[in-house]
């Protein structure tokens, strides 16, 4: 029985990883950019995520939300399908609180107080829903 040398083993060990990677993203990629508005004003800094829901494939994917806008470009591991999004940001409240050493329980001096502003609707707990197509996608999110 004829052996097998250890470069025939490494071309089989490389056209089974190719196999395998082609087979793990089998969907055809999908993107998404847009408008983000609380209150009718863009969100000015703040961070959107998706989810994938009801069988979508893919990993779901993240973006920062700079001057009301948002991209997540094809590549950034969204496919077809429907997707639950969270909308994140917060703000200064204008109140100093003690900044606390989370090891020794001692006071290291004043910071800035942030406080969430979207409502736990559009974050935690969404209710946010986008369904994308392949290529490109737009959606804006008008949150009351």
């Amino acid at each position: 029985m004829p052996s097998l040398t250890a470069s025939r083993l490494a071309v089989f060990g490389v056209i089974a990883v190719v196999i395998a990677l082609v087979g793990c993203n089998s969907y055809p990629p999908a993107s998404l950019s847009g408008e983000v508005r609380y209150e009718g004003a863009p969100l000015a800094a703040a961070g959107i995520r998706l989810y994938p829901i009801r069988g979508t494939k893919g990993w779901g994917a993240a973006a920062i939300i700079k001057g009301g806008r948002y991209d997540l470009p094809l590549g950034s591991g969204l496919a077809p399908g429907t997707y639950r999004v969270e909308i994140s940001a917060v703000q200064k409240t204008g109140k100093q609180v003690p900044d606390i050493d989370e090891f020794t329980g001692k006071t290291k001096g004043m910071v800035d107080e942030y406080a969430t502003l979207v409502p736990e609707q559009y974050n935690t707990e969404s209710t946010l829903e986008v369904t994308l197509r392949a290529g490109a996608n737009t959606h804006d999110f008008n949150l009351p």
